[in-house]
């Protein structure tokens, strides 16, 4: 895989990486008719008509995030070289979470089996933003290693979401930065 040109890598900006620190500042702007929020060295403009709560504003950021992240032709390389891992393996973690359709047949098991992509999730958006940059936690890599090894489990036996995620969980936690809070 190869970068654009100028794509070099930067050093981090005072953008928050930090999920109570971005939370904290969707509360501050809450009130405001136009929220900006910067994470990392993007600034995510967020207009809203009336008040809403941090939460309703996360919802909106993290769908930029995503957006931004789908576009992006450079993080691959950038995560690879970061953590060391083969390019490819982050191709296809990249390709699991923000592009591929699963068969979500865990999130309401009285309901038919959805098949969709993952919803959003600013924990994932924020983790894979500092992976990017060389500003991972130890919880961001072990969430990587989880999204391998669902997508393999997923791939190999063509399974559903369910029973790949119960299998990566039990090696790696899906969701490391939940006990923090």
């Amino acid at each position: 895989m190869t970068q654009n040109a100028g794509s070099e890598k930067k050093e981090p900006s005072s953008g928050s990486w930090d999920y109570k620190e971005v939370m904290r500042e969707l509360e501050r702007q809450s009130s405001r008719k136009k929220v900006e929020i910067e994470v990392g060295d993007q600034i995510y403009p967020i207009k809203t008509p009336y008040r809403e709560d941090a939460y309703e504003l996360g919802y909106k950021l993290v769908d930029q995030i995503y957006d931004s992240i789908r576009e992006c032709d450079t993080d691959i390389c950038e995560i690879a070289k970061n953590l060391g891992f083969k390019a490819d393996n982050i191709k296809n973690v990249k390709d699991h979470v923000f592009y591929k359709k699963h068969y979500l047949d865990r999130l309401a098991p009285a309901e038919p089996v959805e098949y969709r992509r993952f919803d959003a999730n600013i924990q994932q958006a924020l983790a894979w933003k500092r992976l990017e940059t060389g500003t991972h936690t130890q919880d961001d890599v072990t969430w990587i290693k989880h999204e391998c090894a669902e997508r393999h489990h997923e791939f190999k036996y063509g399974s559903g979401y369910s029973e790949a995620h119960d299998q990566a969980q039990s090696r790696f936690d899906g969701a490391p930065w939940e006990d923090q809070f």
